[in-house]
């Protein structure tokens, strides 16, 4: 699997771990792949969906990965929520947590091994007679 361009959804890093926003926009300069770094509240997974809905839609006719693995799980699930109502690929990326550190000075980061794909299923956003039931 190879990205032509990341969507980089983040809080606004900490000073704690701006070195690991730094270093995964490094990698990915590196490997000259296009990176967007979109802030959005990662917690709340109403926000989550809606900025990877904001994502499908500028990049409606390509093919569009969302990582299931990164952040917390309710990015995750919310993600997932979003891959189905706009139709992207999730995956989950397998990390190998026993072979020895990527990089030496970056605390846990070790390499990903896989790619496993998740099913998901369609989910068709609610039209407008539901909508206007659930306003009453």
């Amino acid at each position: 699997m190879r990205a032509d361009r990341v969507y980089l959804l983040t809080d606004p890093p900490k000073s704690e771990l701006r070195r690991y926003h730094e270093k995964v926009l490094a990698r990915l300069a590196a490997a000259k792949v296009e990176t967007l770094v979109r802030h959005c509240e990662i917690w709340d997974p109403n926000a989550v969906v809606g900025e990877i809905g904001r994502i499908a839609e500028t990049e409606r006719g390509n093919h569009v990965y969302v990582n299931l693995g990164t952040g917390p799980k309710t990015c995750a699930i919310a993600a997932t929520l979003a891959a189905m109502l706009w139709r992207l690929e999730a995956y989950y990326p397998k990390v190998d947590y026993g072979t020895s550190l990527v990089d030496g000075n970056v605390e846990d980061d070790h390499p990903v091994t896989a790619i496993t794909g998740i099913p998901t299923f369609q989910l068709d956003a609610p039209n407008g007679d539901v909508l206007t039931v659930l306003e009453l």
